[in-house]
Formats: structure tokens, sequence, C-alpha cells
């Protein structure tokens, strides 16, 4: 049996290691120096993004008239919206080409896209961020309730008296949303996008205000109309 002998008389160094020390201070120093660029960078360049995808609509228009506003009488009187784009009059627009196609090719008139955005808002802030994409988003909010309240008049789902009080709530939404942006602008006067935001709200109150139709389901497709093409301008604005 081997005896184990234990060498007592070897020198032993109770602690930290030689150098040991140094190293713990570089690494605290890589920790704190990488706080301070972290604190520097949430208080000064972050942003928070936030990404709208928008649907596309798709516009039954007649084209080739040489008085637009007179065809736009027409198309009014015959039911339709009768919104004035350029050298066109739109009858309607529609969430679903086949949908639009369909009352094109029964009167002969054209279908165009109206386009397909997909816009990113960035701000220093979550809480901005997201108010100032609620108030952009908006638009087409109201777009698509509009097109449920002309389908469902259309179909005789609704009546005349529930769309126009339909328009009325519409008209007290915008209101309670402009006035949210008047108070952004108050922290952020000079923010663009909050004013292209504000002007595109006064743009469907008015649009929604406007009486001179001969129905209401052609007052709802011009309002329908005219809300789709201000989110379009809005978010060309944006991109």
């Amino acid at each position: 049996m081997k005896r184990i002998i234990y060498d007592y008389e070897k020198p032993h160094i109770v602690g930290r290691a030689k150098g040991s020390f140094s190293k713990a201070k570089i690494i605290v120093a890589i920790l704190i120096f990488g706080l301070l660029i972290a604190a520097i960078y949430v208080l000064f360049f972050r942003t928070s993004s936030v990404t709208l995808s928008c649907t596309e609509f798709f516009a039954v228009a007649v084209k080739g008239k040489e008085d637009v506003n007179v065809t736009a009488e027409q198309i009014k009187i015959l039911g339709g919206g009768g919104y004035v784009d350029n050298d066109s009059v739109i009858v309607c627009v529609y969430p679903s080409k086949q949908d639009a196609e369909k009352v094109a090719s029964r009167y002969g008139y054209t279908v165009e896209s109206l386009g397909k955005f997909k816009v990113k808002i960035d701000y220093s802030s979550d809480e901005l961020s997201n108010q100032v994409a609620k108030l952009c988003s908006l638009p087409e909010k109201i777009a698509l309730e509009l097109y449920q309240y002309v389908v469902s008049l259309d179909k005789g789902e609704l009546s005349e008296a529930a769309a126009l009080l339909a328009i009325e709530n519409t008209l007290e939404l915008i209101n309670e949303n402009l006035e949210l942006t008047n108070s952004l602008l108050v922290d952020y006067p000079k923010d663009k996008l909050i004013k292209d935001a504000r002007q595109a709200l006064e743009q469907i109150s008015t649009a929604l205000s406007e009486q001179n139709f001969y129905s209401v389901s052609s007052r709802l497709k011009y309002c329908l109309t005219s809300v789709v093409y201000i989110n379009k301008n809005l978010l060309i604005s944006i991109t």
C-alpha cells in the first residue's frame, strides 16, 4: 500500500490571483460604458415604429365626357357618388376588385386601382407613434364603415334615417380626434404628419357635411369616395 505524502512546505496564495483585480475593473468599466450608451440612445436616438397596411380600393369611373361636372350630376341622379377626379367621375369605390368589375361591366364603366399602401411611422416614443398611427389609420377605418353602410342601404338592410344617423356619429368621431390632433400640436407644433392628419380629418368632415345630393345612397357613395381619396393623399404624404 502506497503512502500519500502531503507537502505542507509548499507556499500557497490565498485570495485573488495576480492581475484578476485589474480584469474586474475593466469588465465593470465596460458594463458602465454600455449602460451609458444605451441610456443616451433611449433618450436621444431611439425611435418607435408603427407600420400601417392599408386596404386597396377600386374605383368605378366614367371617362371621356367633355363636362365632368354635368356627368357628375347625372351620376348623382342615378344614385352614384359623382365624385370628380380630374377627367374622371367616380361612381363609387370598392375594396373588392371583383365587385367593382361587376358594377362597371353592367354600365360600361371602367375600373381603376387607387393603390395599396404600406407606410411606416417613426417617432421617439411608443405612446406618440401609436397616437399618430391612430390618427392616420382613422380615414381608412371610416371608409370601410361607410362602405358597409352603402352596401346595407342598397340591399334595404339599412334605412335612410339610420344611414344619416351613421354619418352624424362619424362626424362626432372625427371631432373627437380633431381634439387629439390639436392637443398633440400644442407639444409638437411643427410636426408635418400631425398637421397632415388634421387636414385630412377636416376634409372628411367637410365631405360628410355636404348635402347637395338627390338621395342618401348617392350622398353615402360620394362621402365614401371622398374619404378614400383623402386617405390616399394622406398616405402619399407619409411616404
